[in-house]
């Protein structure tokens, strides 16, 4: 089923979470939305974009491949270069670069590139099927192998592979593929929510739809906190129901009621997501260096809102200094 009727609950949504991977990074107080953030953005990514992967594969390609190369690039270019000169801690080296290149692991801080690396395969993995079995199957399909990643999450299995990774130095480059598994199940989450039309019947009960919503989050969203167990924090059935009503509960909220200026600031602000998502550890970087001399300013809230913002502000500049490939790299 198609969604592409513009939808402002979802942006602010991808605004908030953006921001919350920002807040992470930067050392900020452990908090359910924090792991929530990946979950939604992954379960997002195939809500919105199941029609486009079957229909042009190549056009969502380019759209994923062409910034996952050139930032990686970029962050261990000039996260390299910081190495070099005023930031002894970042060493570069070439097994590493090929690592970011190849699975999205660094030796440098700039591992967030494991969600792209992530995102471009279950796209290729759901093409597949869709081309083996049919749209219908591909769905039941990728349900079955969602279930089945939930199985080996609670078997402990994933943690056992990723601390036997992390621990043999030859198998460290590959460690950005041990998500995988994880991520599975918020992508056959996302394309099931695309495919079933699920949530464009709730909004025709939109506000019970929405009060059942918020309800049921209020009484589950303490679960992670309960059963997380270490390793990436994204394993467990518990997220993927927390992040799937996180979902439901923006896409219902009746944000297009605001005035018309607020709707388009939404719009304004949302449209670097992806971008803010890819530089920020640079930005990071650079902040922490330039103000080591002023501790108050670090880490948390003021570090993360100061990223935040000038991360979206690079991204604004490459847009509008270079149209084309700027837009590329950051929407």
């Amino acid at each position: 089923m198609s969604n592409k009727e513009y939808n402002y609950g979802l942006c602010a949504l991808k605004l908030w979470m953006a921001f919350e991977v920002v807040y992470l990074h930067t050392g900020g107080s452990f908090s359910i939305w924090m792991i929530t953030a990946v979950p939604v953005f992954m379960m997002l990514s195939f809500f919105l974009s199941t029609d486009g992967i079957y229909k042009d594969l190549t056009k969502r390609m380019k759209r994923l491949v062409f910034p996952y190369i050139a930032w990686s690039l970029i962050n261990y270019g000039i996260l390299g270069v910081m190495g070099l000169t005023v930031a002894p801690h970042l060493r570069p080296t070439i097994r590493g670069f090929f690592s970011q290149l190849i699975c999205g692991t660094a030796d440098l801080d700039s591992n967030q590139m494991w969600f792209l690396n992530n995102l471009i395969l279950l796209s290729l993995m759901m093409y597949g099927l869709y081309r083996l079995a049919g749209r219908k199957f591909a769905l039941i399909i990728f349900m079955i192998l969602g279930c089945f990643c939930i199985i080996y999450e609670k078997l402990g299995w994933d943690l056992a592979v990723q601390g036997y990774v992390q621990n043999k130095d030859r198998l460290w480059m590959f460690a950005g593929l041990i998500t995988l598994p994880e991520m599975i199940p918020f992508a056959a989450m996302g394309l099931f929510l695309c495919e079933t039309g699920v949530l464009i019947f709730l909004k025709k009960w939109r506000y019970l739809s929405l009060a059942l919503a918020i309800v049921l989050f209020i009484r589950y969203r303490s679960i992670p906190h309960v059963i997380t167990r270490g390793g990436w924090l994204y394993g467990g059935l518990e997220h993927i129901i927390v992040a799937a009503l996180l979902v439901a509960i923006f896409y219902l909220l009746p944000l297009e009621k605001l005035p018309e200026a607020v709707l388009h600031f939404i719009k304004f602000l949302g449209r670097y997501t992806m971008g803010i998502f890819l530089c920020h550890i640079i930005v990071k970087q650079l902040y922490e260096i330039l103000l080591s001399d002023s501790p108050h300013l670090l880490h948390g809230i003021p570090e993360a809102v100061t990223v935040f913002s000038l991360s979206w502000l690079i991204c604004a500049i490459l847009d509008a200094l270079i149209p084309k490939w700027g837009k590329r790299l950051v929407t």
